[in-house]
């Protein structure tokens, strides 16, 4: 992967660029995140329309000021959320935990053991979270 390229714009407290923009549909001053707006430019989409049907540009380098082009995709929310920074739970992980709470194990030492809530566990478990492992 390409080097990051950082953006010199001023940051929020969790180091995110901002930018102002004109956005929506009566094109209203409003702040975006910078790599967000690069995604948009550089694919040719609405900003607006990104945020109403729910989608996120996701740093695949986990640098929260890169607007590298090439470090950014687009995802849903809840992927983006899934792959967060505060993430304690990844794909083998919740195998894992579907396999141990499969063979009896309780969901609060497995939620104890990965440092998760048990209701963070019980959605694993159940597929209300992570739907699409198998």
């Amino acid at each position: 992967m390409a080097d990051c390229i950082e953006s010199d714009l001023s940051r929020t407290k969790f180091g995110y660029a901002i930018k102002r923009v004109a956005c929506g549909p009566n094109g209203r001053k409003t702040n975006t995140t910078h790599h967000r707006f690069v995604y948009a430019e550089h694919y040719g989409l609405d900003l607006y329309g990104l945020e109403m049907a729910g989608l996120d540009v996701d740093h695949l380098c986990f640098n929260r000021g890169c607007i590298n082009i090439d470090h950014l995709e687009l995802v849903s929310s809840a992927e983006n959320s899934r792959r967060g920074s505060r993430t304690r739970l990844n794909e083998v992980a919740v195998r894992v935990v579907r396999h141990l709470a499969a063979r009896g194990i309780p969901q609060v030492r497995l939620a104890a053991a990965y440092g998760v809530s048990e209701n963070t566990i019980s959605q694993a478990v159940t597929g209300k979270t992570w739907a699409h492992v198998s």
